[in-house]
């Protein structure tokens, strides 16, 4: 009888960690970098999905660049493209944010080696309610 309802208990757990409401509602799918050359810039994107309570995106790191931010790429009156830093990202219940070329993204500033194709990287993602989630970022030309 206790061995059923403990395994009940687990077949629970599994199912709802699958929906994402458990350990965490925060998911990051499918993460790319750009190739790029040491002493240059990259920039990295993947889809933020989050199930869990609101939260925010509030920081970065990246062991392969000194200086990791969260950007936002916008056009001005006269069509010239703009890239401006952000303190945070807000992270509503039950949404989804992407970062793509052209809008969010992470750039990578300053590279010290190499990121080319085929090879991947990590950045940590830094929430202000989760903490922090490691990404393994494949380098890729898209």
């Amino acid at each position: 009888m206790i061995r059923r309802a403990m395994v009940q208990v687990l077949a629970a757990a599994l199912m709802l960690t699958g929906c994402g409401l458990l350990g965490g509602g925060i998911h990051v799918e499918d993460a790319w970098a750009r190739p790029a050359l040491a002493g240059s810039n990259s920039a990295v994107y993947f889809r933020l999905v989050n199930w869990g309570e609101s939260d925010r995106l509030i920081g970065v790191r990246a062991a392969i660049a000194p200086q990791a931010d969260v950007h936002r790429t916008r056009t001005d009156a006269q069509g010239m493209m703009h890239m401006e830093a952000q303190e945070a990202v807000a992270l509503p219940h039950n949404t989804e944010v992407v970062f793509e070329p052209g809008g969010l993204h992470i750039m990578l500033l300053g590279l010290t080696r190499d990121l080319l194709l085929d090879e991947s990287t990590s950045i940590t993602l830094v929430f202000e309610q989760a903490g922090e989630v490691i990404v393994d970022v494949p380098v890729e030309s898209r």
